[in-house]
């Protein structure tokens, strides 16, 4: 499966515009390319910048929900493929891994990406922002 990737002029062009202090106009640029390959994590990471920026939790909540379900269903995604092309090396494999403990009963890894785990991170200050507000 061969994985999409942005458009790193258009990239450069948001970031140009971030430093010359217009953030809503590298927002809408973000926003574009976010939509084009919604896993792309400089896009994501360069959106709650700038939703952190311009105080617009709300946006940064969503952001957050939405990129870690996203990840969710792509690792059961690719999971379920991989388990459904190799059937009796994924039997031996989950057994495996739960007796090592690194995945779960359904077969999911316990350890996350680092990316991930900052996003909870974040998102529990986000909802404290929001109860502040």
């Amino acid at each position: 499966m061969k994985r999409k990737t942005i458009d790193i002029r258009l990239f450069e062009k948001a970031r140009a515009l971030e430093q010359n202090d217009e953030p809503g106009q590298a927002l809408t640029i973000y926003q574009r390319l976010h939509d084009q390959v919604p896993d792309d994590r400089r896009v994501i990471g360069r959106m709650l910048v700038l939703y952190r920026k311009l105080k617009n939790y709300k946006k940064e909540l969503q952001l957050i929900d939405n990129t870690i379900k996203q990840n969710k269903e792509t690792i059961l995604a690719n999971r379920n493929a991989w388990v459904k092309a190799n059937r009796k090396i994924a039997k031996i494999n989950l057994a495996l891994g739960r007796s090592l403990k690194i995945l779960d009963v359904k077969g999911l890894p316990l350890l996350e990406e680092p990316f991930i785990t900052s996003l909870k991170k974040r998102k529990t200050v986000v909802r404290k922002r929001l109860k502040i507000l």
